[in-house]
């Protein structure tokens, strides 16, 4: 039975490919009749929009560029574009909303782009109209991941899927996931490209260094201390410490003189409760607890980034903040887990920089160092920024995403 499915799932694979081949193909043949490329943005997850948002803005501002969003709703099967709603109020006003009277939505085909540009590699959340095997048809589809690429297990999973198989252009988020996806997906293909230019959501995290932010405001002058627990515990893209040290990271932020700030990935709580790990009341009563503790706030705002610039330390899970974060300059505590990720080089180096816990008392030592100015590898994160992410270079990277389109659409070499 294995090996039957084993065997479909390759003979999926390879359909997804030869269907994705031939659109692009097609799509690369095209004759362009102006001097103006069309751009559709498709947001509907606002956290991954904040870190790319910086490119939309730029073509916003240059005349050989008409970039427009397309606003999918967060529920895809409701009849409210919440999406719609959260950029109009924010003063966006190239927007499209696809969500029809009568429920249904606009096709692509009514709308004219050159490229589609997409920051989150599943097409699950979308609805059919919008997945890039449709997409494909009328445009370049682009793909800039709005979560880092750490992780060459996390990024085999997901190049299994449809998503990918239908990309004109990924723009790898570091040299190693570009190689990667060269191999995996571009695979000699000349109307494909993987290509590295820089990662857009750092770019979001120097833009905000004097932002400030009053979620601090309860801190009275005591360190400052980010939690960042993942959102899933699952074998293949977990690794969440959260039920491991919840207890004893509360416990140690109510008896000691630290502020502590716990910014849970966005969709922990739900995916805790659908999988029954938690009950919604377990929840509710966890929140409550936060709540009522004067040392301890529940960070479930859109923004995180101003609460880093503004603390002291963070303590995270696997996740793509720690790069974000390692820009500020500021120690950061990596807990580890069962889950063997098999890190890219670019990642291992990023660990590297970080304080690995494996147990609290790992963490406790770590913290109570750190919070008296023991802070040995301060030197090492300098360094990794400086190769990595010096902000000369992050805050210009726009700009070559601009430059790759200018050269990618009249036909110049990228």
């Amino acid at each position: 039975m294995n090996s039957v499915k084993t065997f479909l799932r390759r003979l999926l694979r390879l359909l997804y490919r030869l269907d994705g081949s031939l659109k692009i193909k097609r799509v690369n043949k095209k004759k362009h009749t102006e001097n103006v490329i069309n751009v559709l943005f498709v947001c509907q997850y606002l956290p991954s929009w904040d870190k790319n948002k910086s490119l939309y803005y730029k073509m916003n501002c240059d005349p050989s560029f008409d970039p427009y969003i397309l606003c999918i709703p967060s529920n895809i099967s409701g009849n409210k574009n919440d999406t719609y709603s959260l950029l109009s109020q924010q003063g966006y006003t190239k927007l499209i909303n696809p969500l029809l009277e009568n429920g249904t939505y606009m096709k692509l085909s009514k709308i004219k782009y050159d490229y589609i540009f997409y920051d989150r590699p599943y097409n699950n959340y979308l609805p059919t109209q919008y997945k890039t095997m449709n997409a494909a048809k009328y445009g370049k589809v682009c793909l800039h991941p709005y979560a880092l690429g750490l992780s060459k297990r996390l990024n085999s999973v997901l190049t299994f899927y449809d998503f990918f198989h239908y990309i004109s252009v990924f723009f790898a988020d570091s040299i190693d996931t570009q190689v990667f996806f060269d191999k995996e997906i571009v695979k000699n293909n000349k109307y494909k490209k993987a290509i590295y230019l820089g990662y857009l959501g750092l770019s979001n995290v120097f833009f905000q260094e004097k932002k400030g932010t009053n979620l601090w405001d309860f801190s009275q002058g005591k360190k400052r201390i980010i939690w960042a627990p993942r959102w899933s515990t699952d074998s293949v893209g977990g690794g969440s410490n959260f039920f491991k040290y919840r207890d004893d990271l509360l416990k140690f932020a109510n008896s000691n003189d630290v502020s502590f700030l716990i910014r849970p990935h966005p969709k922990m709580f739900n995916n805790f409760v659908n999988t029954g790990l938690m009950t919604q009341s377990d929840v509710d009563d966890f929140k409550n607890s936060v709540a009522q503790s004067s040392s301890i706030l529940l960070d479930e705002t859109p923004n995180y980034i101003p609460t880093f610039w503004e603390s002291d330390l963070l303590i995270s899970d696997f996740s793509t903040i720690i790069i974000e974060y390692i820009l500020t300059g500021k120690p950061i505590i990596y807990c580890n887990s069962d889950i063997d990720w098999d890190f890219f080089n670019f990642a291992a180096e990023l660990i590297s920089c970080c304080y690995v816990a494996n147990s609290f008392q790992d963490v406790h030592k770590f913290v109570k160092d750190l919070t008296n100015g023991i802070d040995p590898l301060r030197k090492k994160r300098e360094e990794f920024v400086n190769k990595y992410a010096k902000k000369e270079w992050v805050l210009s990277t726009d700009t070559r995403f601009l430059d790759f389109f200018k050269n990618d659409f009249f036909g110049r070499d990228c």
